[in-house]
Order: structure tokens, then C-alpha cells, then sequence
């Protein structure tokens, strides 16, 4: 059955990351619906993102995205350099003989080294680090747009702004312009982890509370019970699979301390006199009968 390559939706099967088969609704790789809505009814998305960092950051599929991507960038401007070629020859503006090869010549050696300068600046690894987010804010700027007719047109941008706090107190800015992506994602007080190797993605501890999660190759907003991106086929970024909440136990009743109480004394036992044998009380001194001494 022959692969999708191109089209709209899903490319790759979000539950083993194998290439979706074409007019197929179940996947041949792990017989599991296409569909996560078939596939993952029964699943709770609350909790399906997990706790904890993922141990797949190092996973081979981002390498081979990020080579696919250089790839693509080649074909994409060697099919542009081509309709340049093209346009030019086609206006006027080229001519064939070595004087306008040559003029060619230098225009694209100034694109394709703008165009390696870029990817090598993009190829660097940046250092990973961990942090707190702290606060969000969104200001609309304004500014004027000169049109190709000499007019000038109001424009509008909305920047928003993510600042976070690393662990040894530095202050790291996260600046989208009209696309709040992690403005809406990350949280106030979560805590969160940059990766800088093969991609420039913001990591979650607690992502049991989300109900998306983004691709950390191709910023896919992906359900979070799906193990891998439909649209680059790289594995997401999810923690260890959250417990349902445990209800406290209930703890046993403190006991009251009771008082020790003094036992009243035993009541004495009854006398008799000695003289006359009437009974007296033991604290009596004289016989009341015989008036005897006790």
C-alpha cells in the first residue's frame, strides 16, 4: 500500500511513529486505529502527558528531522535559483553570453552564502538550562508599512513576552510576535527545561494537566495521548505516566489524654467501742454511749 507523501493532516501514525498508509484507517506497523479518537476513547487526556523529564530528548529522530530539513532547504533553493534563472532571462535582465552567466554567477554565490551562513548559525547547539516562569506580558506595537505603490499603511503587531527565571538567577525571555504559542502553553510558577541540541524546545515537568502538547521538532500541537507527532513523525516529549490521585488515608483518632483521677478513699471501716461495745466511727475520740476514751 503506497505511503502519503503529500496532502493535508497526519503523515505518521501517532501511536508508533511508522508512515501512514494511504485510504488505510489502521495502522499495518502496530494494528492500531489512525484515528486517536478510536484509538485512545477509553484514555483520560488529563494526566496522559505525564510528570517528570523525558528520557527521549536523545532520540535519533530528531537528528534525522534536522537533516531532512537541510535537505529540503537545498531542494527548496536550488528550485528557487532556478526560477530566478528563469525570470530573469524571461524580463530581459539575463542575457546569455559571459558577461550575464557571470552577473548570475554572483547573485546566487551571494544567496547560497547567506543561505549556509544561516544554517550554520541555526546548526549551533545552544546551552540547556532549567527555570521557573514568571510572568506574562503582550503589548501592541505600532508602526508604519510602506507599500510598493509609495503609499503607507498602519500596522498593528501584538509581541508577547514569557519571562522565566533559571536556577542560577538569570533572566530568560521567550518574544513571539502575534503567534503566542508558549505565551499560552507555559504557565505562571511551572517549572521548565530548555533543550538547545537539535532543537530549541521548552520542556514541562508537570504535563499531566495539558491537553496538548507541542512537537519538539516541528511544533505540532499534538493530543497528549499520542506517543508521536502525525505531522514529522518525531516522539513527543512526555513524562512518566501520572498515578490517579490518591485520596489521603485517614489517619487514626489522636487519643485524648484523661487525666489521672485520685481514687476516692475506701470508706473506713466500722469501730466498736471497747468498754460498752456500741459502734463508733473510726475518728471519733470518746464513746458517745460510755463515754469511754477511745
Amino acid at each position: 500500500m503506497a505511503q502519503k507523501k503529500i496532502g493535508y493532516g497526519d503523515f505518521f501514525c501517532g501511536n508508533c511513529g511508522a508512515p501512514l498508509e494511504k485510504k488505510a484507517a489502521v495502522c499495518p506497523h502496530c494494528s492500531q486505529p489512525y484515528d486517536v479518537r478510536q484509538r485512545c476513547g477509553q484514555i483520560n487526556p488529563l494526566g496522559a502527558g505525564g510528570i517528570g523529564w523525558s528520557a527521549e530528548t536523545g532520540n535519533p529522530c530528531f537528528k534525522r528531522k534536522s537533516k531532512k530539513n537541510t535537505v529540503a532547504g537545498i531542494i527548496f533553493l536550488l528550485v528557487v535559483c532556478i526560477i530566478i534563472f528563469i525570470a530573469m532571462l524571461a524580463t530581459g535582465n539575463l542575457s546569455l553570453d559571459s558577461g550575464g552567466l557571470k552577473l548570475f554567477g554572483i547573485l546566487m554565490a551571494v544567496l547560497w552564502t547567506f543561505w549556509i551562513l544561516w544554517i550554520l548559525i541555526k546548526s549551533i547547539p545552544k546551552k540547556d538550562w532549567e527555570g521557573v516562569v514568571q510572568s506574562h506580558t503582550q503589548k501592541e506595537k505600532h508602526y508604519m508599512r510602506r507599500e510598493s505603490d509609495g503609499s503607507s499603511q498602519d500596522r498593528w503587531e501584538m509581541h508577547f513576552t514569557t519571562l522565566l527565571r533559571t536556577t542560577d538567577g538569570k533572566q530568560m525571555k521567550i518574544e513571539e510576535i502575534d503567534k503566542p504559542d508558549w505565551y499560552e502553553y507555559l504557565k505562571d510558577g511551572e517549572l521548565v527545561r530548555f533543550h538547545g541540541t537539535h532543537m530549541r524546545y521548552y520542556e514541562k515537568y508537570d504535563k499531566s494537566k495539558d491537553l496538548i502538547i507541542p512537537c519538539a521538532s516541528c511544533g505540532a500541537k499534538r493530543d497528549t495521548r499520542e506517543n508521536f507527532c502525525g505531522r514529522c513523525g518525531c516522539i513527543l516529549l512526555k513524562g512518566q505516566p501520572a498515578a490517579a490521585p490518591v485520596s489521603a488515608p485517614v489517619s487514626a483518632p489522636v487519643p485524648v489524654p484523661v487525666p489521672e483521677q485520685t481514687p476516692a478513699p475506701a470508706p473506713a471501716a466500722a469501730a466498736v467501742c471497747p468498754f460498752c461495745g456500741s459502734a463508733v466511727a473510726a475518728d471519733q475520740n470518746f464513746c458517745e454511749t460510755c463515754g469511754g476514751k477511745l
